[in-house]
């Protein structure tokens, strides 16, 4: 993940962020305020009962352990595609029983002063339980960015950070995390905004000893928050390609481990769509139909996520359509909280009566002259809707199964 304000009107702000937000004081003093007011507090408030729930959503969920029932078994994992009787995650939301954030800077202790981590990716599977990996993030450190790991003893409620798993020479963030016929393998950004390569791991040790597998891809172009799914017997890429947020190129390949896919005839197949370019998350994989997230960019880098329906993916041809609940994922709308600025990641898995979602948040106000980002992870839950809930497109016509 790489931070970016992009308005003009928010560019007189930088002097202010070089001249305060990078001298050390006021850098920790910063931080230990973020921690306090939009962590600390809301959370002393809730057990209080002095505060809303943070929910945009109906209560009427089930109960948290019918969640975690039914976990994905076998040699790949997520399954591609999902079952058609599945329901989709378009309603994410907390749960009162998770305690957001489940994870946050102060909880990395092999990495420095970390200043804060996102991009989180879940792998759950009923033989290794609950894992998590996402994005450590350090600049004062070299490289500034590494991959951390955590577990859950309970199903996704509460996690407990391991260690740094993967460090490379340059900055490494949103690890991609599947199985594939038995090997697991992570597919990190790696270079920053400046990386133009694609590069594929294998882990020699699940899950904390990995090693370069392949560099599926090396482009002209920044390569940023890439996600992979399997779909009509091809592998397909898609990557976020500028630093504005605006572009989304494709890539396919027969085989996953092949250096050098072939990048789509219509390169760049989404431009000028600041709202919806850059990858949010891992896609959905029907059948018939695939459920792609995007970052909302158009105000502040990853300001909520929203989600697109790929209604026609070929080596030559492209189209999506936004679904009518989008933005699928946005900030609280506080003052305080640890997700009331930004929005910018959903990782959902299906574990039973429905999804449990690895997302993450920034505090805000946003842009912040003088605080740095200070993102951090949460698990939000999609139960299964009711039949009348199936309808998701702006035309009321999508397919769900």
């Amino acid at each position: 993940m790489t931070d970016r304000l992009f308005p003009r009107r928010y560019l007189r702000f930088d002097w202010i962020r070089s001249a305060a937000g990078n001298l050390p004081s006021i850098v920790l003093l910063a931080r230990a305020a973020n921690r306090s007011i939009h962590h600390e507090l809301p959370a002393a408030l809730r057990e209080r009962g002095l505060t809303e729930p943070e929910t945009r959503w109906s209560d009427a969920r089930p109960p948290l352990a019918s969640l975690y029932s039914d976990l994905p078994s076998g040699t790949t994992i997520p399954t591609y595609p999902y079952s058609p009787t599945l329901s989709e995650p378009l309603s994410a939301c907390p749960d009162l029983r998770i305690p957001n954030p489940v994870l946050s800077a102060a909880d990395v202790t092999d990495y420095g002063r970390v200043e804060y981590v996102a991009d989180p990716f879940l792998f759950v599977s009923e033989d290794e339980g609950y894992h998590l990996f996402f994005e450590v993030y350090n600049g004062d450190r070299r490289p500034d960015a590494v991959i951390g790991h955590a577990t859950s003893p309970d199903g996704g409620r509460h996690w407990r950070y391991d260690r740094v798993v993967l460090e490379a020479d340059s900055h490494l963030s949103f690890p991609y995390v599947f199985e594939w016929d038995g090997t697991h393998y992570m597919l990190p950004e790696q270079g920053g905004a400046s990386g133009e390569s694609v590069v594929l791991y294998a882990a020699r040790e699940f899950p904390t000893d990995w090693s370069e597998r392949a560099v599926l891809i090396s482009a002209n172009h920044p390569v940023n928050d890439t996600v992979l799914f399997r779909w009509k017997e091809r592998w397909w890429a898609l990557v976020g390609g500028s630093t504005a947020g605006d572009r989304t190129y494709a890539y396919f390949s027969d085989d996953l481990t092949t250096e050098g896919w072939s990048p789509h005839r219509e390169n760049p197949i989404v431009t000028d769509r600041p709202a919806a370019a850059r990858p949010g998350g891992r896609p959905i994989v029907r059948d018939n139909r695939i459920i792609a997230f995007f970052q909302d960019c158009v105000i502040n880098y990853g300001e909520k996520v929203r989600g697109y329906e790929i209604t026609e993916l070929t080596p030559s041809t492209y189209v999506d359509r936004e679904l009518a609940r989008s933005p699928l994922l946005r900030p609280v709308n506080r003052a305080i909280g640890w997700n009331a600025g930004r929005m910018h990641h959903i990782d959902p898995w299906y574990t039973g009566d429905g999804w449990l979602c690895a997302v993450d948040g920034d505090v805000g106000p946003r842009p912040n002259p003088v605080a740095k980002p200070y993102w951090s992870i949460g698990m939000y839950v999609s139960p299964d809707p009711k039949v009348d809930d199936s309808l998701d497109s702006a035309s009321g016509r999508d397919r769900i199964g």
